[in-house]
């Protein structure tokens, strides 16, 4: 290969990895700039969740109910926040335990209802272990159909009954 070749490619990627390099910088300066005064889960620099992201995570643990689509038992992606503030919550807080409370529409027979109820609840519980939040601290109920939130034959009554309720109990 050509000596002139060589030093001409050797300094088109420098000039393309330098390119990256300041993009991907820029981009950070960007966002970071961006989410000044936004509530986010910042840490400071002793490397403690600043105020504003506790004050974010005790409003997602105010939301108890995550819902489900028709026989379905996976989590949507936009209750994951709601599930790892808990799961923050409760590792801070071993002595704390909660109680999944799986339901179900009206839809199928009681044994498979009770079964679906049981996989939604085992769907949140593994979770929140998978963040680090001890077994003994989940206990898992199911209600299937028999708790219905909302009355009705309608597609909006059967949403609202898709779900698991987490309940914090006594210590």
């Amino acid at each position: 290969m050509n000596k002139n070749l060589l030093t001409a490619l050797l300094a088109l990627l420098t000039l393309g990895l330098t390119a990256c390099a300041t993009d991907v910088t820029n981009d950070y300066l960007a966002k970071k700039k961006s989410n000044q005064g936004s509530q986010s889960y910042a840490y400071g620099k002793t490397g403690q969740v600043s105020q504003t992201a506790a004050k974010t995570n005790r409003e997602l643990r105010q939301q108890r109910v995550v819902y489900f689509g028709f026989d379905k038992t996976q989590v949507n992606a936009a209750d994951l926040a709601v599930i790892n503030a808990h799961a923050q919550f409760l590792k801070t807080h071993p002595q704390q335990r909660i109680v999944l409370e799986g339901h179900t529409d009206e839809r199928g027979s009681s044994e498979y209802n009770i079964g679906l109820g049981e996989r939604r609840d085992k769907a949140i519980a593994n979770l929140l272990k998978a963040k680090g939040v001890r077994p003994g601290q989940i206990r898992l109920v199911s209600f299937g159909k028999e708790k219905p939130a909302v009355l009705g034959h309608t597609e909006s009554a059967f949403s609202k009954n898709r779900r698991v309720e987490i309940r914090y109990e006594q210590s």
